[in-house]
């Protein structure tokens, strides 16, 4: 669990014990493990622009700057289907390589709407 966590931290140091146990927790409570291996197996993902359209109120999209699993320009994509969307750059999410937050460090964006 810690190998596939660190991998997703600019800064691999700061990931604590009590993160990898939360996440051990969440995967061993009932039900989550299967539910998790039948979603993998399902293996396609829905094109999500006709989803997003679907979407009429206010949103905020924090996307990482840096982010290597999900590019940030794919962030365009996202913004043009969300009408009402606040696009934040967000520098405190493990300094902008991911989505996952890093608990001690504060959450900076700087909002646009292009």
């Amino acid at each position: 669990m810690r190998m596939n966590l660190e991998a997703a931290y600019a800064d691999p140091t700061r990931l604590r014990d009590s993160v990898v146990d939360r996440y051990c927790d969440l995967l061993l409570a009932p039900g989550n493990r299967g539910a998790m291996i039948e979603r993998i197996r399902q293996g396609v993902l829905e094109y999500p622009i006709p989803l997003l359209r679907q979407i009429k109120s206010r949103t905020l999209l924090l996307w990482g700057k840096k982010d290597w699993l999900i590019p940030y320009d794919n962030s365009a994509d996202y913004m043009a289907a969300l009408p009402n969307a606040t696009l934040g750059e967000a520098s405190g999410l493990n300094r902008g390589r991911s989505s996952l937050r890093d608990s001690d460090v504060p959450i900076h964006f700087y909002g646009n709407r292009a």
